[in-house]
């Protein structure tokens, strides 16, 4: 039962080692995030932190990765204007309760890459071969 149990995992894994093939890394490589991504400096430290840390990147996750990217950066942006509301309760209210919604949002993209304390064990890392020529 054991060598049925690996044989079915190195099938898996060179399935998906073959899909990542298949789908490429080309617009990751050159930091091409189809102009999802905003153009801030912030935007860009964000998403080269997020390609560094999350492995077995594609080219079809450069949405969510965007996606993610521009939720952190308007979630900081909402931070620093709270500061700024606290004179006003209902504005600042309105405001956290959006900074929460946005939150809940960043922690749902980040557990589906295992960016969580209770996700990260849930990865498989897949390394990407190297042809040679």
């Amino acid at each position: 039962m054991e060598v049925r149990y690996n044989s079915t995992k190195q099938a898996k894994e060179s399935e998906i080692q073959d899909l990542w093939s298949v789908i490429g890394t080309e617009n990751l490589e050159s930091n091409n995030f189809l102009g999802i991504l905003g153009d801030t400096d912030e935007h860009k430290k964000i998403i080269e932190f997020l390609c560094s840390v999350i492995p077995n990147l594609i080219d079809s996750d450069i949405i969510q990765l965007c996606l993610l990217a521009n939720l952190i950066v308007e979630y900081n942006y909402l931070n620093n204007q709270l500061e700024k509301l606290k004179d006003d309760l209902q504005i600042y209210i309105k405001t956290m309760k959006i900074k929460n919604e946005v939150a809940t949002k960043i922690d749902a993209i980040s557990r589906n890459y295992g960016l969580t304390p209770s996700t990260r064990s849930k990865i498989t890392p897949i390394f990407k071969d190297e042809v040679e020529d």
